[in-house]
């Protein structure tokens, strides 16, 4: 009977459409999606076509500067039936209600007072998604990055990403990299076309200098990129398990690997490129930070949407899918940590929260730390 009602009312709110807080820093965003051609390169997927890719590009937009704020939908429809048809066949057992994703808003700044040339002082970093995961379950947490006063770059990757929509209405699925830890083949040469689409994306918006960081296996395409793109920085993994050359090459620039439920203790890989650095290049600044009663899902979206839809008075759900930790409280922290090494590595700044353990984050541990 509680299920009952409780499904009823979660189906009744998102009818009415609910919208993601504000991000908490001092801008307000600017969302663009672009589609971006790589006319010289061959699909690795698709060798009939041409590579392209689908981007998210977010820009900070001083408040004075915002003439217009409008509510956009959380995903296009098409994307979101979809989604909202995955997740109800995979969280079936937990309760998960219908249509989800089709009643989510955003508000975002939709009108730039001076929109040429103001982004250009904005520091950009990139962002790489989990496997089979389309950019669009990031949004929000891109945003909240953004409104710190960076432009954030989500990527897309047509044929391993699970579904992607061209501007043109054409709709690629996904899946060509399986999520098989024993197939290492694949998953490293998902590695390689990931890094080969990066250099692409630095190449067309011109980017000469940025940090890229991601979650799962983006934190190991991170990983990967760091090691061999020279306009990158700095890297940060999220809770993802590292895979490919750099497990036993390690990398020559500044790296984060920031943990929910993996570590160097229960992950081969995170151990294998710790021993790797100690040997390869010592005197490299690397950090492992834990994050107290987070999980992998702690590093997108869905954790907040619990937190403001009701699915977090569902314990099966809580237990099974979105973890302990509010997804508030995740945003709060990731976000200060993030914004203090894009300092670190893109303008000279000092370490800040990275320098060792703080009083106003007691639930993130330094794990390893000099």
């Amino acid at each position: 009977m509680f299920t009952t009602m409780l499904l009823a009312a979660l189906a009744a709110t998102t009818a009415l459409g609910q919208v993601f807080p504000a991000p908490g820093g001092p801008y307000r965003v600017l969302w663009e999606n672009k589609e971006l051609i790589d006319e010289g390169r061959v699909d690795p997927f698709n060798s009939s076509r041409t590579r392209r890719m689908m981007i998210s590009h977010f820009t900070p937009v001083a408040a004075d500067q915002c003439t217009q704020t409008c509510r956009e939908p959380y995903m296009p429809a098409v994307i979101a039936s979809i989604e909202d048809g995955i997740l109800e066949a995979a969280f079936a057992d937990f309760g998960w209600p219908q249509g989800l994703l089709s009643g989510l808003k955003l508000d975002v700044c939709c009108g730039v007072l001076k929109p040429t040339s103001s982004s250009a002082r904005f520091p950009t970093v990139l962002f790489g998604t989990g496997l089979n995961t389309t950019r669009l379950w990031y949004t929000d947490f891109a945003m909240e990055v953004a409104s710190l006063g960076y432009q954030v770059i989500v990527m897309d990757h047509p044929y391993e990403t699970d579904v992607v929509m061209f501007p043109d209405g054409e709709i690629v699925f996904g899946g060509a990299i399986p999520a098989d830890p024993d197939n290492t083949t694949a998953i490293d040469f998902g590695l390689e076309v990931r890094t080969a689409d990066v250099s692409f994306v630095l190449d067309t918006l011109k980017i000469c200098k940025t940090v890229y960081f991601g979650h799962s296996y983006g934190g190991a395409s991170a990983a990967d990129a760091t090691r061999v793109e020279p306009r990158i920085s700095a890297g940060l993994n999220l809770d993802g398990a590292l895979w490919g050359p750099v497990v036993n090459a390690g990398v020559s620039r500044p790296f984060i690997n920031f943990s929910g439920g993996e570590n160097s203790t229960n992950d081969l890989s995170w151990k294998g490129f710790y021993e790797a650095q100690a040997e390869k290049h010592p005197n490299v600044w690397v950090r492992e930070i834990h994050l107290v009663n987070s999980s992998h899902g702690s590093f997108w979206d869905l954790s907040v949407i619990g937190d403001f839809t009701g699915l977090r008075d569902n314990p099966a759900l809580v237990e099974n899918v979105l973890g302990e930790l509010s997804g508030e409280r995740a945003v709060e922290v990731v976000r200060a940590y993030l914004n203090d090494y894009f300092k670190f590595a893109l303008l000279g700044a000092g370490e800040g929260l990275l320098a060792g353990p703080s009083d106003a984050f007691p639930d993130v541990e330094f794990v390893k730390h000099p």
